[in-house]
C-alpha cells in the first residue's frame, strides 16, 4: 500500500510473529499456572492415599477439585486409564504434553517408579510437593531480583524503534536516507543485528535456571 518493500517486509512480519508471540506468552502462563498447582494437587494426593484411598481414586478426586489447567490434565490421565491405557502411558502422555516443564517430569517419575518398584509413595509425593514449592519460590525471587536487567533489556530494545518512528513523523526525510541510500541500508543492517545480539544477550545475562 505504501509502495515500500521495506516497510511491506517489517508489516508482514509484524503479522506473522504476532499470533505466534500471543500464542507463546499464553502458553508460558498456562505452564507457571500449572506449576503453581502442582503442590496443592500432590498435598491432595497424599491426603487420599494416607486414607485409604487406592491411587486411581486419589487422581479421581484431584481431578474434580483442581481448577484448570492442572486439574483438567489429571481428568485426562484418569479418563485414559479408564479406557484401558496402562497408567504409566497416560502419565507419559501427560508428561509428552509439558515435555518442556522439569517439574512435570519429576512428578511423573515418582508416580512411574513407585508403581514399579513399591515404596513410600505418600512419602515420595510429600517430599515433591516441598520440592516444587521451594522451587517456585525460588524462581520468584529470581525474578524480582533481575526485574532491573529485564525492564532494562526491554526499554534497550524498544528505544531505537520509538525514536526511529519519531523522527519518522517529523522529519521523514533522515529516516529514508537509511532505506534509500546503500551505505544506510548497510548501516540499518548493522544496526539491527546490534540490537537483536544485544538484547539476546541481555535477556542472558539475566535469566537464571532453577
Amino acid at each position: 500500500m505504501a509502495h515500500n518493500f521495506i516497510g511491506a517486509l517489517l508489516a508482514m512480519g509484524a503479522v506473522i510473529g504476532l499470533p505466534l508471540a500471543v500464542l507463546l506468552y499464553r502458553r508460558r502462563r498456562r505452564d507457571e499456572a500449572l506449576v503453581r498447582q502442582m503442590p496443592d494437587a500432590l498435598d491432595m494426593i497424599v491426603r487420599a492415599l494416607r486414607v485409604g484411598q487406592s491411587v486411581d481414586n486419589a487422581l479421581r478426586e484431584a481431578g474434580r477439585s483442581i481448577p484448570a489447567p492442572l486439574g483438567t490434565e489429571i481428568q485426562t490421565i484418569y479418563e485414559e486409564m479408564s479406557l484401558g491405557i496402562p497408567f504409566t502411558a497416560a502419565l507419559q502422555n501427560f508428561e509428552a504434553r509439558f515435555a518442556r516443564l522439569a517439574d512435570v517430569k519429576l512428578m511423573t517419575t515418582a508416580f512411574i517408579i513407585q508403581r514399579e518398584t513399591g515404596g513410600n509413595l505418600t512419602r515420595v509425593l510429600s517430599n515433591l510437593s516441598d520440592l516444587i514449592r521451594d522451587r517456585d519460590t525460588l524462581k520468584r525471587q529470581v525474578r524480582a531480583m533481575t526485574a532491573e536487567g529485564r525492564s532494562s533489556a526491554v526499554i534497550l530494545g524498544v528505544l531505537p524503534l520509538a525514536v526511529g518512528a519519531f523522527f519518522w513523523m517529523i522529519r521523514p526525510v533522515y529516516v529514508q536516507t537509511l532505506f534509500n541510500h546503500p551505505i544506510g541500508r548497510k548501516m540499518l543492517l548493522v544496526a539491527i543485528l546490534l540490537e537483536t545480539a544485544g538484547f539476546v544477550v541481555m535477556k542472558l545475562m539475566t535469566r537464571i535456571d532453577t
